[in-house]
């Protein structure tokens, strides 16, 4: 009997290991394909369908999509370019070029030496591609439809576009029902003091209260001191990924939405915009091009 006690003693804690990882949230990805054979469709990953609690009291329903695992990296959007170039596509390329000038914008100090690296050194080849506009986004959407349809591998119906803004947060938030940030907790460092995302960290030294105002101000040497910073994007597979198998869906860059909003925060954003409800950081954009604004496509299942 004694002998007995024990096995189920050992028994009890093996059944709840076994339970959870037969529960393990594991991404299912769109297609698994053989290494000299890969193509941008096997970096999606299955979204499974649920329910987006915004609130306590506000819900919507969502059904199953594939997403982008990362933010399409320069690598991506060069496979995407040099293909309109060799069709002859010349309208659509126009469109869909990279805007490298947007580097120089007044609010970032440090931007010049990427004008002519960032999208063409092979360094930055694993980078998320920025300073495309919304139109150039929903182009490369196009493409991957076009491409997807081409294949005689596969029988789903599938249309590549950009997510909407429930899409997005359902996404994000990786199974973490009302969670503020993609990795379910509620601070931007884990246990070990960390940061768990790419953005602008402010030093909690130049915070200051002003007691008359009672606001809370940052202060520093200059302008650029604040403005500027001394880091830029990541490359897209950086940080841990969420529950869903998505990385970076908050800081690394910002992402365009399908209802021409943007969403997540980038490396120029403070924690605040990291946060999944958070505004529309760059709203005041408009679908132009910006270091700041990445693509993250999704591919919706037609019936």
């Amino acid at each position: 009997m004694k002998h007995l006690k024990n096995i189920c003693a050992l028994a009890i804690p093996i059944l709840l290991l076994s339970s959870f990882i037969w529960n393990s949230s594991k991404p299912i990805f769109l297609v698994k394909e053989k290494k000299k054979e890969k193509t941008q469709f096997g970096k999606f990953v299955y979204v499974p369908s649920g329910k987006l609690y915004e609130t306590s009291e506000k819900t919507t329903s969502l059904k199953g999509f594939y997403m982008m695992s990362t933010e399409v990296s320069n690598a991506d959007y060069d496979e995407f370019l040099k293909e309109l170039e060799s069709n002859g596509e010349t309208e659509r390329l126009e469109l869909a070029n990279i805007q490298s000038e947007k580097w120089n914008q007044r609010d970032f100090y440090y931007g010049e030496p990427f004008v002519e690296t960032y999208d063409s050194h092979p360094a930055y080849e694993n980078y998320p591609v920025v300073n495309v506009s919304r139109k150039a986004a929903e182009l490369y959407c196009e493409w991957l439809t076009e491409k997807w349809a081409k294949r005689t591998d596969t029988k789903e119906k599938l249309v590549f576009r950009l997510p909407t803004k429930t899409e997005w947060m359902y996404a994000a938030r990786g199974g973490h029902d009302l969670s503020p940030f993609p990795w379910g907790g509620y601070y931007v460092r884990n246990n070990k003091g960390c940061y768990l995302a790419n953005f602008k960290h402010v030093d909690e030294s130049r915070i200051k209260y002003n007691r008359k105002t009672e606001e809370y101000e940052i202060v520093g040497k200059s302008k650029a001191e604040l403005r500027g910073s001394g880091h830029i994007t990541s490359p897209v597979t950086s940080y841990f990924p969420n529950n869903f198998g998505l990385y970076n869906m908050s800081g690394n860059v910002s992402e365009f939405l399908y209802d021409g909003s943007t969403k997540g925060g980038s490396w120029a954003s403070t924690a605040y915009y990291l946060q999944i409800s958070a505004e529309d950081e760059f709203e005041d954009l408009n679908g132009d091009a910006s270091p700041y604004v990445g693509i993250r496509p999704i591919a919706e299942i037609l019936k």
